[in-house]
Parts: structure tokens; C-alpha cells; sequence
């Protein structure tokens, strides 16, 4: 009869899993982001629990011991999501006292308890730390761009170190080469205020009936954001050509030629009139083609994916534009650029040469300061010194 019951109970389970499976292919878009979502966190959590039961049943003497890197790991855990030690103790497997204990032996600068990993280049423990950090507080950021950040605070670190220290999967396996047949570039930039970029993108809420647009004019040249601005109906050639008027009159002067996409307000009347008064020749992007607009096509993606989401719909349209200025300011003065060689459109505008590398040995100690702009987590800003 017991094992009758076990078979019922996992025929049952079976069947109420079809059946969520059936429900969450039904829904679309947030719905079944957040419902797949939920389905994973349950999992994880009875892993987890699962894990941390059978690691109870061993005596606290006879259980595997953390290693010195995993030991460090644990505390910046704790620090990054404000854990009390009985969280900590509770959620590794752990004493209160044990934890305290790797705090204590932080304190009185004590490594053979708690230590970064064995170091798998010259770089030394704290850079690679360091670079785990900013991994750590930004998932999305890519290895190219906190080598970047890095270089910024003045530390000589490559693409491919940041990489290693990265590293937490297997290698992969090596592409093919291939030959690539570049297209023609078009026109290109050779100083600020040369070639000008136009682009609209558009933030929806509530299953697309909300909705607000941001269209931007870019300086090819020097990436810098010339004009920005928010409108909640659907842009018009009069505003797009009020858009590109401010911008002139910020800027103290008009591009040569000014780059846009084939829309009906770009081909209008009205805008063709405002830019032949002002000597701008205009140029279109390739119809139906990505990336012929590419570099505003990446700040609108930038902007979207770092500072514009569903929740900024239901905002007022001054909020919203206080915000995009905010995110300009931060993308203008403080975010690397690849195409750039890492310098920010400010410093490409004023021409600062690169900053003097920090020279950091083996057994340097860094201090990582974070600041936010205008007091925005979503702007982070970074400073590395050596203390002594």
C-alpha cells in the first residue's frame, strides 16, 4: 500500500506539472516572464533545502570545510544583501561563532582563513577582486566594459585578464575564422559637429496602451548627446524639427549632414524646410536595415536597457526628461566607450590624453569607493586609490 501511494503522489505530480506547463505557454510577454521566473526561484528553493538538510544530518566536525576564496565569498555575500550572522549561518550551513570568527580574522588582517583565489596571471588579488565586484554589482556589464571602467580608475588591465578572472564556465570552443565582407561605412565623422544622428524609440506599459517616446540627436564624432527629449503623443515633423532647432542652438552651430531613417516626419515638408534653413544636408539610413543608424541605435538601447523601463510610463513627462538628462550627463562624463578607446564623449571633446596607470604590486591593498549621480543607483560612478 506505501509504495501504492508513492506511485499515486508522483502520477499527481506529473499531472499538475502538465498542467502549469499548459498555463504558462497560454501567457505572453510579462506574464510569462514573471510566471517562468517564480517557477525557477521555487525550484532553487527546494534544492536548496534539500542541499542544506543533508548537510545538517553530518556532525559540524566532519563536514567539508570552505576553502579560503569560498570563505570570502560568503562575507561579501552578507555585505551585498545586508544578512544578519544567523541568515548566514543558517542559509551555508554554518555557526553563528564560525562566522564571527572569519570576521574577526578579516579585521586583524589574518589570510589564511579568509583569502582571494591562488591568482591565475600577474595581475595582483585585489585587481582581480575588484573586478568580481563590479561584476558582481552590474551582471549585465560585459568583460570589455569593466576593463574599461578599470582603465578609467587608472589600473592597467586588458580585456582578456578581466575575462580570466571572470571566468566561471568552461572554456569554449575556439569559432572558425571566417572572411567577412565589410560594407561601406558611409559617412564618416572627421570632427564634432560633422555628422549628426536622429533617433525615436518608444517605452510601453500595460500591454503596449501606455506609452511614452524619447527621441535623442547624437554627435557621431564625439558620441556626446547633443538634444534629448520626451513627448507622450506620437512625434510630429514640427516637434522632431523643434528637437533638432534646440539642438543647433545648444551645440552654437548645425552638423554638415544630419543622419535619420526614412519616417514620415523625417521626409516631411516641415522638417525638410527647418534643416535647408539652418545648411544641414540630410542623409537616410538604409530602409528596414539594422544598424545603418548604428551608434544612436546603441545609446537608444543603452538608454532603454539602463535607465528607461515599463515603470518610467506612468511618470510625468518633465520626470521623464529629468531622468534621460540625468543618464546623459552619466553616459557624457563618466561611461567608457569602446569606440571611444575608452574615454568618455567629454574627454573626446576636449581631447584628454589617458590617465597615468596606478602601479599596484602583489601585496598593494585597494580601496574601491562607489558613488552615485544625483544620488541614482542606476548611475554608478567608481574611484580605486591604494591605501597604505
Amino acid at each position: 500500500m506505501k509504495h501504492a501511494a508513492v506511485r499515486l503522489v508522483l502520477e499527481l505530480a506529473k499531472l499538475f506539472t502538465s498542467i502549469d506547463d499548459q498555463l504558462l505557454q497560454r501567457r505572453s510577454g510579462v506574464r510569462a516572464e514573471l510566471g517562468a521566473a517564480n517557477q525557477s526561484i521555487r525550484r532553487l528553493q527546494v534544492e536548496n533545502e534539500l542541499l542544506r538538510a543533508r548537510l545538517r544530518r553530518i556532525e559540524p566536525t566532519k563536514r567539508p570545510r570552505f576553502k579560503p576564496w569560498e570563505r570570502l565569498t560568503i562575507l561579501l555575500h552578507r555585505v551585498r544583501y545586508r544578512l544578519s550572522l544567523r541568515d548566514v549561518a543558517r542559509t551555508f550551513v554554518l555557526t553563528v561563532e564560525t562566522v564571527s570568527r572569519w570576521i574577526e580574522d578579516v579585521e586583524r588582517d589574518a589570510e589564511k582563513v579568509v583569502k582571494a583565489r591562488v591568482p591565475v596571471n600577474k595581475i595582483a588579488d585585489a585587481v582581480r577582486e575588484v573586478a568580481r565586484l563590479l561584476k558582481w554589482d552590474h551582471v549585465r556589464w560585459g568583460s570589455r566594459r569593466i576593463a574599461q571602467v578599470l582603465q578609467r580608475m587608472r589600473v592597467r588591465v586588458s580585456r582578456t585578464t578581466v575575462q580570466r578572472a571572470l571566468k566561471s564556465f568552461h572554456r569554449k570552443p575556439a569559432a572558425k575564422q571566417m572572411t567577412v565582407r565589410r560594407k561601406s561605412a558611409g559617412i564618416r565623422a572627421k570632427r564634432e559637429h560633422h555628422v549628426w544622428l536622429v533617433d525615436i524609440t518608444t517605452v510601453k506599459a500595460l500591454l503596449g496602451l501606455m506609452r511614452v517616446h524619447v527621441a535623442a540627436v547624437m554627435d557621431a564624432y564625439t558620441r556626446a548627446i547633443v538634444a534629448i527629449g520626451v513627448c507622450r503623443q506620437e512625434p510630429t515633423a514640427e516637434w522632431m524639427a523643434a528637437l533638432v532647432t534646440r539642438a543647433v542652438s545648444r551645440a552654437r552651430r548645425g552638423p554638415t549632414h544630419l543622419i535619420t531613417d526614412q519616417g514620415a516626419r523625417f521626409t516631411s515638408l516641415d522638417f525638410r524646410r527647418a534643416r535647408r534653413l539652418r545648411g544641414i544636408r540630410q542623409r537616410f539610413g538604409a530602409v528596414g536595415q539594422h544598424g545603418s543608424c548604428s551608434l544612436i541605435e546603441r545609446f537608444i538601447k543603452s538608454l532603454k536597457t539602463e535607465c528607461l523601463d515599463s515603470t518610467c510610463v506612468w511618470m510625468a513627462e518633465s520626470a521623464i526628461l529629468a531622468k534621460t538628462a540625468r543618464y546623459v550627463r552619466w553616459y557624457s562624463e563618466h561611461r567608457p566607450h569602446q569606440g571611444l578607446g575608452g574615454r568618455t564623449p567629454r574627454e573626446a571633446r576636449r581631447n584628454v590624453a589617458p590617465r597615468t596607470p596606478l602601479v599596484i604590486g602583489r601585496e598593494d591593498r585597494l580601496e574601491l569607493t562607489r558613488w552615485d549621480l544625483d544620488r541614482d543607483p542606476e548611475l554608478p560612478v567608481y574611484a580605486l586609490k591604494k591605501v597604505a
